[in-house]
């Protein structure tokens, strides 16, 4: 168009502008309702899981509570994956028992109780529960050895190295590392 007035030029470009705002508005609205529509689903669909588990008087769901099994002098402590519970060393425990193992399969705080006491828990009171195991175990235990399985690994090796005296060896199972 050679033919527009230059102020013709900036009506059309401030009319262009404010309908690329206009759009972008809409755009950036419709996000927050879909994710506000989508927070309320969760919320809702939680709540209804929730109404669904059996917790014990501790708030810990059932079957996601911390077990002793075996006897003898080297003491393995079992450290659970993120999302998970000592349950996930419910067959592999057993099975270390029996070649004379005291394994004592730990739940991380936070693990296995109702959604809030979950977001509450940290890192810092992860370790700070495994350095109080491990202190429990050195009481009555020749050895102690710290087995993890992907974040629990992880949590082991920071363990084992602030305590480099208390910890025997670790056992790393599908460790949770940075790969370089």
């Amino acid at each position: 168009m050679p033919n527009q007035s230059p102020r013709t030029a900036r009506g059309l470009a401030m009319k262009l502008l404010c309908a690329l705002i206009a759009v972008a508005a809409i755009g950036v609205g419709l996000v927050w309702a879909g994710d506000w529509i989508y927070a309320k689903t969760v919320a809702r669909r939680y709540q209804a899981w929730e109404r669904t588990v059996e917790r014990g008087p501790d708030g810990v769901r059932v079957n996601c509570d911390a077990f002793w099994v075996g006897e003898g002098s080297t003491a393995l402590l079992l450290i659970h994956r993120y999302g998970d519970s000592p349950a996930l060393y419910g067959r592999m425990a057993p099975a270390l028992a029996a070649q004379g193992y005291a394994c004592r399969s730990m739940r991380l705080p936070g693990f296995g109780e109702p959604l809030e006491a979950y977001r509450a828990s940290d890192r810092h009171q992860w370790l700070d529960a495994i350095h109080s195991e491990v202190a429990i175990l050195r009481e009555s235990h020749d050895r102690v050895w710290l087995v993890g399985h992907s974040t629990g690994a992880a949590l082991a090796i920071q363990e084992s190295l602030a305590t480099l005296d208390t910890v025997d060896g670790l056992i790393l199972l599908a460790p949770l590392l940075e790969v370089s």
